[in-house]
Order: C-alpha cells, then structure tokens, then sequence
C-alpha cells in the first residue's frame, strides 16, 4: 500500500487494529509524516465541506425548480362549493321564522 493510501486508510478508519498501532507508532517517530497525515486531513475536511455545499446548491436548485412558478395575479382562487343543507334546505332556525311569519299573518286583521 503506498504511503497516500496509507494515510487516507487511516483517516478513514479502514486500517486492522493492528495497522492502526502501527501506523500511530509511526507517526510518533516521522514528524514529516504527522505533517503529512495533518495536511491530508485538513485538505479531505476541505474538500467534504466543499461537497457539503455545492451538493446544498444543487438541491437547492433542484427544490426550486420544482416550485411553482408564482402567478403575478396572486394565487389562484379556487371556487367555493357549499354543502347542500340537509332537510330539505331549512334550518331549525329558519324553520322558526317561517312558522313566526305565518302565525303573524294569520293574526293580522283583514282589510
């Protein structure tokens, strides 16, 4: 395995146990190689936080695209159906006033 691979390996957390020991034992020793494994690390940090956003612009484009396009007349108004009443179209309440109307009418004097 060259030594990029390696490096990555162990960032990734792919290495055996017993890789991961010594390649820490190794990191110790080499300080070119711990600069190595930092600068590494910091360029993959980069380069996900770097695919974080353009994968959010592109979702994001994604999500408007899929929007639709607003109307300049505002939204549109969809038409009101109303609930046939039921028994026969009269209301307790109507139904009161009708039969008040037909008692007065009945009580009125004739002319």
């Amino acid at each position: 395995m060259k030594q990029q691979e390696k490096i990555d390996a162990y960032l990734m957390g792919q290495l055996s146990e017993a890789e991961d020991r010594a390649f820490r034992a190794d990191l110790q020793r080499d300080g070119a190689l711990a600069k190595e494994v930092e600068v590494r690390r910091n360029m993959l940090l980069a380069i996900r936080q770097v695919g974080r956003q353009e994968l959010r612009q592109t979702l994001e484009g994604i999500h408007r695209d899929l929007q639709p396009q607003a109307d300049p007349r505002g939204p549109a108004k969809t038409p009101h159906r109303r609930k046939k009443p039921r028994h026969g179209g009269h209301t307790a309440a109507a139904h009161k006033r009708h039969r008040q109307n037909q008692t007065k009418k009945t009580n009125q004097p004739n002319k």
